[in-house]
């Protein structure tokens, strides 16, 4: 009898729904990137070599973690459309959302989504209510460097300012959970 391995090796269906399964176990989706990582590297070994056989993931490598190592790859940003035309809609809400955000994205820049003033205008008007750089990312459809960038500069202007971070971070990445607001002045 094959192994799991050996029909995820000739089943594209298998091994979207075992690589999909490991997004919503062990991966982190963030605002630029599905990176998914283990301490033990035969299980990351055993992953990525089904992902890379199905062209889904980038490199493996080796990364430190609370003073331990850790194997990680990403999925690669052309094949995130297509893995989740088989696995989507995730069950979990804020890793669908966050996934529906990188996928709905160009994997290779392009045009830009605003005219010229207007993205740091939607920041603005956003942060009303204060919100986290993940949320503003998501609502604006920019990427997290772009949303980092427009406020610093807003910061500078004196139009926005931190408030806080988001201490119920699902993914506990302190750099979108930080939570921003409009300058009352």
């Amino acid at each position: 009898m094959p192994t799991v391995k050996e029909r995820a090796m000739n089943d594209r269906e298998i091994a979207y729904a075992i690589v999909g399964q490991a997004i919503l176990d062990e991966a982190k989706i963030g605002p630029e990137a599905i990176r998914i990582s283990y301490y033990s590297e035969e299980e990351a070994r055993h992953l990525w070599e089904i992902a890379k056989h199905w062209d889904l993931a980038n490199n493996l490598r080796t990364e430190k973690a609370h003073g331990a190592k850790r194997w990680a790859f990403t999925i690669k940003a052309e094949a995130r459309q297509r893995l989740y035309e088989v696995v989507g809609p995730l069950p979990n809400s804020a890793k669908d959302k966050a996934f529906r955000h990188l996928i709905a994205r160009s994997s290779r820049g392009g045009s830009w989504k605003y005219p010229r003033g207007q993205a740091k205008k939607a920041i603005i008007n956003m942060l009303m209510t204060p919100r986290t750089v993940r949320e503003v990312c998501e609502s604006t459809d920019l990427g997290c460097s772009s949303v980092r960038k427009h406020l610093r500069s807003l910061e500078r202007e004196g139009l926005v300012r931190r408030v806080g971070k988001n201490i119920d971070s699902i993914r506990k990445n302190f750099r979108v959970a930080e939570l921003w607001s409009a300058s009352r002045t």
